[in-house]
This record gives structure tokens, C-alpha cells and sequence, in this order.
């Protein structure tokens, strides 16, 4: 198991920086854009992402997902070469048929999402994005295939690089506002789409094989509904949000959403790259079931120190990223990350169907979830405007977790850590609760009960003594390595 959690460590590490990186445009830019832009514009921006996160719901497929979990099923190189091209070619072929067709509905889209025809002619710079992201999504299913986390962190410098060049470029010296976003978003995704799309083509060719396809949709098919229902649950507050307020509330709902993003990208999105292919990796080991297990410990006490962190200093940090026009939107940073926790917490839940291939099950839970999301949203948003919409995603994250966990278990039984969890649950609530409550306006000692997380944990009988001596153990080694840097004896 130590073997294990160290090759486990080691590529989710090297995945963060990447992730970290190749993200880092979208959160090194935050202050550029909330300076730049007025909060209905940033709300429009929003809108479009909304836009690009529905296409690449419908016409993704899941296929990325798919390739991961079939590229283990088959021993011999010809196979895995046939899946990963077959993906590839399938996935570029169902864009372009679709962008197709709905080039021919620009007018009709702008006006059901912004009532005004000013944003039409931006559609088509989405769906070019949205084109090479799904398809370059297969081929960075292959690194995670093969581990090539350094190519992987690689790409995303290059990303990161001509991202933030080009957005700048647009955006203070063009005045071009939105549409220099999307811009320097298209130009930087095609030059990393070329690098890939020649790396996958030289490993795998034009490699089309109609079994594998058939493979492939089968198993996506029950995805496909879940996505579906998927993509209302992480929409559906903006597009309410949307209808019943303005774009100027969708605009500082958004800047709160930034929050998310960077939990996301640095820890969640690293997690499920790195753990979506090794569960599938391990799955026939004897002590798999404990590896979970113990996975889903570490990941939820990570998060949520990272979280708490991020939460107690919300207000510093918006005030100074943004103007004051968005001073507001640190009252729902704790809105924003108790559902990311709780679907990171649902995609571990998720093993077990993904063992036992019930991919059906995930499409019960995620549309029960949907309709709960319109109805919560539809509910709240009205009264109560963003907090509504955040405390909807709140209630619909809680339901998606209990049902997973609940189907889950009965397919494929794992021991999970619910004490230890409910722990770090606990500890956590009281701390932000401490802090907001009484300590709103003394830094320093909010820096000191953030640090103190995890004393408070292991005044709860948290921590397991093997935990404790290896945390020694880091410690003397750090210590070691540092003094030797500093030419100091240990």
C-alpha cells in the first residue's frame, strides 16, 4: 500500500503543477478581467464559459472516461491504439457535425441567453474552443494512461504562457473587452491542441475500429444521461441566476465561483486525472478496498484545510483582486466549496459502480439531483438571489453524495473512514464558525486557528500512530534536506 500511495503522490503532484499552471491564466487574469470589465460584462463572460460547459457535456460523451477505462481492459498495443484513436476520431467527427448545425442558430442563441444579438458573432470562437478541448481531452486521457505526467505539465507551461500573452495583448493593448478574451482563449488552446493532436497521431495513426466504438458508447451511453443532468447541476444556478436578477449578480456570483477554481484546479482536478485511471489500475489487488478507503481520508482532509484556508481570508483577498463592485462576492466563497468537497467525495463514491461497469446507477443519482437543482434554484434564487443559488448547489451536492455512497456500497462494499470523516467535518464547521463569528477582524488570529486545524484533529483522536510516525519521519527528513542546503549539521 505505501508503494502505492508514494507512485500515487508522486503523479498527483506532478498533475497539481500542471493542472496549477495550465489554470493558473484563469486566476493570474482574475483582476485583470474584474478591472477591466463591468460586473454585467463579467457576467456575459460567465455566460459563455456556461455555453462551452453545456457543448462540452453533450458532444464529450464521456468518451474521455471511457478511453481510460478500456485502455486497461485490453493487453495487446494494437488495441489500446485502436481505442485511443478510435476516441479521437470519433470525438472530432460529432464536433464538427454539431458546430455545424448550430452556426445556423447563433441569432436564436444570443437572444435566449443575453436577449440582444451584440454577442452572436462570439458563438463561433466558443465552439472552435470546445472543438479542440474535446478532442484534446482524449489525447491527455493517454498521458494519464501512460503516466506521462511531465509531458502533461509541459503542454500545460506552454498554455499558461501563451494564454496570459495573448489575453493581455487583447485585452489592454486591442481594447477588443470580451471578445479578446475568448480570443487569446482560442489561439492559446490551438497551439497545445496541434502539439497534441501530432504526438497522438504518431502513437496511434488514423487507427479507426467500429467494435471498439461500439465499446466504447456502450459504456458511455448511461453517462451520457448523467451528464446531462450533470451539466444542469453545475449550470443551473448562473442560468437562473440569469433570468431573475441581472448579469451584473451573474458577475459577482462568478468572481465567487473563482474561489472554487482554484481548489479545483490545484487539488480535485489533479485527484480524479491521477485516481480515474490508477482505481482502474489496482482494482485486482488483494487490499484495493483499503487503498480507497484511506484515499477518500486523505483526499476529504486535504481539501477542506485547503478550503478553510481559503475561506477565513475570502474578504482580503477579494478586495484586493477586485473592484469594489464585486466586494460582495465573499459571502459565498463557503457556498462554492462545500459542493466541490462533496462531488470530490461522490467521484471516489463512484468506484465501486465503476468496478461492477452499473454505470446506469450514476445516471439515477445525477438526474434525481437535476430536477432537485431546478426546483432548489427556482426556489431560492427568486427570494434570496445568489446565496440562494449557492445554498441550491449546497443541498443538490449533499443529495448526489448520499445517493452514490448508497448504490455504491451494495455493488462493490467499501469500508470507508466515516468516523474520521465526520471529524474533520466537525472541526472544520466549528473553526469558520469561531472565526467569521468572533474574529472577523483580527488576521493574525485567524492565521492561528487555521494552523491549528489540524492540533484540533488530533485532540479528537483523528490521526492513527503509523500516520503520526511517518509525519515524524517527513519532518526529520525536511529537516534534513533543508540543513544540508543551509551547510548546517543535523
Amino acid at each position: 500500500m505505501l508503494k502505492y500511495f508514494k507512485n500515487f503522490i508522486k503523479h498527483s503532484t506532478i498533475y497539481a503543477i500542471g493542472n496549477g499552471i495550465n489554470r493558473a491564466a484563469g486566476i493570474v487574469l482574475v483582476p485583470l478581467y474584474t478591472r477591466v470589465l463591468a460586473p454585467s460584462e463579467y457576467g456575459a463572460l460567465e455566460m459563455f464559459y456556461v455555453t462551452a460547459s453545456v457543448m462540452r457535456t453533450f458532444l464529450g460523451m464521456m468518451i474521455a472516461h471511457a478511453t481510460l477505462r478500456f485502455y486497461f481492459e485490453f493487453d495487446a498495443e494494437i488495441d489500446k491504439k485502436r481505442i485511443i484513436s478510435t476516441s479521437l476520431l470519433f470525438s472530432i467527427g460529432v464536433c464538427l457535425v454539431a458546430i455545424a448545425i448550430l452556426n445556423i442558430y447563433t441569432d436564436s442563441l444570443s437572444m435566449f441567453i443575453f436577449k440582444t444579438l451584440e454577442y452572436k458573432r462570439l458563438f463561433n470562437l466558443v465552439f472552435m474552443i470546445v472543438l479542440m478541448e474535446l478532442s484534446r481531452e482524449i489525447s491527455l486521457a493517454y498521458l494519464r494512461a501512460r503516466e506521462k505526467s511531465l509531458f502533461y505539465v509541459n503542454i500545460a507551461v506552454v498554455q499558461l504562457v501563451f494564454q496570459i500573452c495573448l489575453n493581455l495583448y487583447m485585452v489592454l493593448i486591442l481594447k477588443k473587452g470580451i471578445e479578446g478574451i475568448l480570443l487569446g482563449n482560442l489561439f492559446s488552446t490551438f497551439i497545445t491542441w496541434v502539439i497534441l493532436m501530432a504526438h497522438m497521431f504518431n502513437y496511434c495513426g488514423l487507427n479507426f475500429h467500429l467494435q471498439k466504438l461500439k465499446i466504447l458508447l456502450y459504456y458511455c451511453v448511461p453517462f451520457i444521461f448523467s451528464a446531462i443532468t450533470g451539466v444542469i447541476i453545475s449550470n443551473a444556478d448562473r442560468v437562473v441566476l440569469n433570468n431573475f436578477t441581472s448579469l451584473a449578480v451573474v458577475g459577482v456570483y462568478a468572481l465567487a465561483m473563482k474561489f472554487g477554481l482554484i481548489i479545483r484546479e490545484l487539488v480535485i482536478d489533479p485527484f480524479t486525472l491521477n485516481f480515474g485511471q490508477s482505481r482502474f489500475a489496482i482494482m485486482k489487488q488483494p487490499d484495493a478496498r483499503d487503498i480507497y478507503s484511506r484515499i477518500m481520508t486523505y483526499y476529504v482532509f486535504t481539501i477542506i484545510f485547503l478550503s478553510l484556508g481559503i475561506s477565513l481570508f475570502a474578504k482580503e483577498i477579494v478586495i484586493l483582486v477586485a473592484s469594489a463592485e464585486f466586494q460582495s462576492a465573499y459571502h459565498i466563497v463557503p457556498f462554492v466549496f462545500l459542493p466541490l468537497i462533496l462531488n470530490g467525495m461522490t467521484y471516489i463514491f463512484q468506484t465501486g459502480m465503476l468496478i461492477k461497469k452499473k454505470t446506469k446507477y450514476t445516471f439515477y443519482t445525477s438526474a434525481i439531483s437535476a430536477v432537485l437543482m431546478i426546483i432548489m434554484s427556482r426556489i431560492l434564487v427568486p427570494k434570496i438571489g445568489m446565496y440562494g443559488a449557492g445554498l441550491a448547489n449546497v443541498i443538490t451536492a449533499v443529495c448526489v453524495c448520499v445517493m452514490t455512497w448508497s448504490y455504491s456500497r451494495r455493488l462493490y462494499p467499501i469500508k470507508y473512514e466515516i468516523n474520521r470523516l465526520l471529524k474533520i467535518f466537525f472541526v472544520s464547521t466549528v473553526i469558520y464558525l469561531l472565526a467569521v463569528s468572533f474574529l472577523a477582524e483580527n488576521i493574525i488570529a485567524r492565521v492561528l486557528l487555521f494552523i491549528s486545524f489540524p492540533l484540533f484533529l488530533n485532540l479528537q483522536g483523528f490521526f492513527k500512530e503509523e500516520e503520526k510516525r511517518r509525519c515524524v519521519q517527513l519532518g526529520l527528513k525536511a529537516r534534513k534536506l533543508i540543513y544540508g542546503k543551509l551547510g548546517f549539521s543535523v
